[in-house]
């Protein structure tokens, strides 16, 4: 059984909290989708705020920064949906990272059938060979193995947490590109423009890969459920907010919120 969560709109401390809290304080096959009510960039586990994002910029638009649970590079939320799996490593996910990526890469493959795109899953992997003087290139600017293309170019971009026995995944769809995530990163010089094309060139929104169709979010919410139960063959079941702990939950989102957090010193 997949439990499907749709918690909506919700600000980046709250979407990742929820995540963290589907990692540790559930059990079994979690489905959740969202969208950020605030734009805002995300930050890779490993990654160093200061260096890699424009802060002040960021934060004079009203804009958030939160450093995400899992790995990988900068993001810029706005106008996408957002999926997260969480579930016990083993099973329908296999044993190693590279299993998983795969078994969940077969669900958003589905849910972009659902929404009329042909997409196939990536064999290889990319790799930022950028020297490291400023921020670390966007992560649509490159495709790992299992990711989604569509025409050879970047459709969802993931990442992943593992731990001893679950692991969370999570990913973002992007619809449309409204604001341009160099305008806030620490980019140098002329960077910038290599920046822009490396993302125009690698990546692509689903509003292009449907030939410029918009969805409501209630028909990409209802792909996502429909897509991961063909793929798993499992049935959904919805799980309603209320039956979170709620405590736990907003203990978790002042953590995300924190600077402590987000820019460690």
């Amino acid at each position: 059984m997949i439990k499907f969560i749709d918690s909506g709109y919700n600000a980046s401390h709250y979407n990742m909290a929820l995540d963290e809290y589907l990692l540790r304080n559930s059990e079994g096959f979690n489905l959740c989708v969202y969208g950020w009510s605030v734009p805002a960039i995300s930050i890779g586990y490993g990654q160093n705020a200061a260096n890699e994002v424009n802060i002040s910029k960021l934060q004079s638009e009203g804009f958030h920064l939160v450093r995400r649970l899992t790995g990988g590079r900068a993001v810029l939320h706005d106008v996408e949906i957002t999926y997260s799996v969480t579930g016990d490593i083993g099973g329908v996910f296999g044993e190693t990272l590279n299993d998983t990526y795969y078994a969940i890469a077969r669900g958003l493959k589905e849910t972009l059938t659902d929404l009329g795109v042909d997409s196939e899953i990536s064999k290889g992997s990319a790799r930022d060979v950028r020297e490291k003087s400023g921020a670390s290139l966007p992560c649509f600017a490159s495709t790992s193995r299992h990711e989604l293309l569509v025409n050879n170019r970047k459709i969802v971009g993931s990442a992943q947490r593992r731990e001893k026995s679950r692991f969370l995944q999570h990913g973002s769809l992007i619809l449309q590109n409204r604001l341009d995530i160099t305008e806030y990163l620490n980019i140098e010089g002329d960077k910038r423009d290599e920046y822009k094309a490396i993302l125009e060139r690698e990546s692509v929104t689903l509003k292009e890969a449907a030939c410029g169709k918009d969805y409501t979010y209630s028909e990409l919410s209802a792909a996502f459920r429909t897509g991961f139960s063909r793929a798993f063959e499992m049935e959904t079941l919805n799980i309603e907010g209320c039956n979170l702990d709620c405590s736990a939950l907003r203990e978790l989102e002042r953590r995300y919120f924190s600077e402590e957090w987000n820019n460690p010193k």
